[in-house]
């Protein structure tokens, strides 16, 4: 049996029966199958044949326009959800910080309200704005550490106790109830973060994992500095990066942008920056026009 699969990190590892078949990951999608998976969701969400045609050209065109956006189109999930909010009456995102907040509050109010009508569950709501510094907490562990975005149960469970023990005093025993929770009940029915074979967990999806994980660091400034000035040469960081700046307050995008390390030579390293510094210039409202003209 061979499985192919859009996920990032694949599913080879995950716990099912299917873990030891071969797998493949799926090249991104291309401009043509977006349009093919635009029109199969149309046609899902309306029957109206004449209308379908209509709307499906419409929002094609729309969703090309959108550039900023253009790794997400390329990955089934992201795109469905960005489809189906669309079908549902809400405009598209304007760029992909506006496009993750779409897909997170789809993924962890909109869908999970609407599992748990159809399962007849009417037990507590798993409340992301309280959770959220839990899963950035982790999704940056993850990174930091573990190169295949997964990482053992057990050590996710006593990262977390350690860091709400750090911020509280005397809640121990409650601060252990919370992560068993966000383990046990939270993420499994929400279906965010996936146990692997073994005792391993990961995120679902790796942009997922980066947004959460700038977010966490977002709201610390001299945590954003420490993981720019030690990450920011990284490609494998570089969404995290890109996530970072566009979320930092414009009162602290030129302390951050300043910790980018000047280029000194013509290694790889210093060309990757110059490029990224020059993409985290265009991209971002925040950065002063006269940054762009120096480093040109």
């Amino acid at each position: 049996i061979a499985i192919f699969s859009s996920r990032e990190y694949g599913i080879a590892n995950i716990n099912s029966p299917f873990s030891a078949s071969d797998t493949y990951t799926i090249a991104p999608l291309s401009a043509l199958q977006q349009d093919e998976l635009i029109k199969k969701c149309v046609e899902h969400y309306n029957g109206l044949i004449d209308n379908t045609r209509r709307t499906s050209e419409f929002l094609s065109v729309k969703l090309r326009t959108l550039q900023d956006v253009d790794r997400m189109k390329e990955n089934p999930m992201l795109l469905t959800i960005l489809i189906g909010q669309y079908l549902q009456g809400n405009e598209l995102p304007h760029n992909n910080i506006a496009a993750m907040e779409c897909i997170v509050e789809h993924l962890f109010v909109k869908h999970q309200q609407s599992r748990k009508y159809e399962a007849f569950d009417y037990t507590k709501s798993f409340d992301y704005t309280s959770n959220k510094m839990l899963l950035g907490v982790l999704s940056k562990e993850m990174f930091d550490h573990y190169n295949d975005g997964s990482m053992d149960k057990t050590q996710a469970e006593i990262l977390l106790n350690q860091y709400l023990n750090s911020q509280t005093t005397g809640q121990e025993l409650n601060n252990a109830h919370i992560v068993d929770d966000l383990f046990r009940h939270d993420t499994h029915q929400l279906g965010v973060i996936e146990e692997r074979v073994g005792s391993r967990i990961s995120f679902i999806n790796r942009q997922l994992q980066e947004f959460m994980t700038a977010r966490y660091l977002s709201l610390d400034e001299k945590r954003a500095e420490a993981f720019v000035r030690e990450h920011a040469s990284e490609t494998a960081m570089h969404q995290v990066v890109l996530f970072l700046f566009e979320m930092m307050p414009a009162s602290a995008f030129v302390r951050l942008y300043r910790t980018l390390k000047p280029i000194t030579d013509n290694s790889y390293k210093d060309y990757y920056l110059y490029k990224l510094k020059l993409e985290v210039l265009v991209r971002s409202i925040k950065a002063p026009k006269q940054f762009l003209l120096d480093e040109l």
